[in-house]
């Protein structure tokens, strides 16, 4: 992981877009994004964000196929940062039949193993990568908007959002 001050980081992309995770407000585990060629400086992507690409991505190419797709990463995402090298060239072999729309699916499919990675890292955590699992259900299975999948368990007991994942099969 690099410093605030370093310029290396964690995940590069053919556009020069990058992946880092830096210290955030609760743990070193805050995944940040860097778009240089659409002028963005290093920020935290939200989950309203990926959810909102992953739905629209939905439009064009299914939500079933979607929601697969990312069931895959899911499947192999661990707390372990040495996985990190499959999973991202899972990602990149999946993000690869989305045509014009390839390296962005990358960009945030990557995003959002790398949010799951750090949900794995939290400290004392219950839910670990399932919450994010159940976002990405809600907005592609369920249809639920981006924004309120990405609040709606924000201030709810674990053991609730724990069976709201058990409820669907995971």
């Amino acid at each position: 992981m690099s410093e605030e001050t370093n310029n290396s980081s964690f995940k590069e992309f053919i556009d020069g877009s990058a992946l880092d995770y830096f210290q955030g407000g609760f743990d070193r585990w805050q995944v940040r994004l860097k778009r240089p060629n659409i002028g963005i400086p290093w920020y935290p992507p939200t989950d309203t964000q990926y959810f909102k690409f992953l739905r629209d991505s939905a439009n064009i190419y299914g939500p079933d196929t979607i929601y697969n797709d990312f069931v895959k990463i899911y499947d192999i995402t661990t707390s372990d940062l040495k996985t990190s090298t499959k999973a991202f060239s899972l990602i990149s072999t999946i993000s690869s039949k989305y045509n014009k729309d390839s390296l962005e699916m990358e960009i945030w499919l990557s995003v959002l193993y790398m949010a799951m990675v750090a949900e794995e890292n939290k400290r004392w955590t219950k839910l670990g990568k399932r919450i994010k699992r159940l976002g990405v259900h809600r907005v592609l299975l369920e249809n639920v908007p981006p924004k309120i999948a990405a609040d709606e368990s924000k201030g709810k007991p674990w053991k609730v959002i724990d069976e709201e994942c058990k409820i669907r099969g995971f």
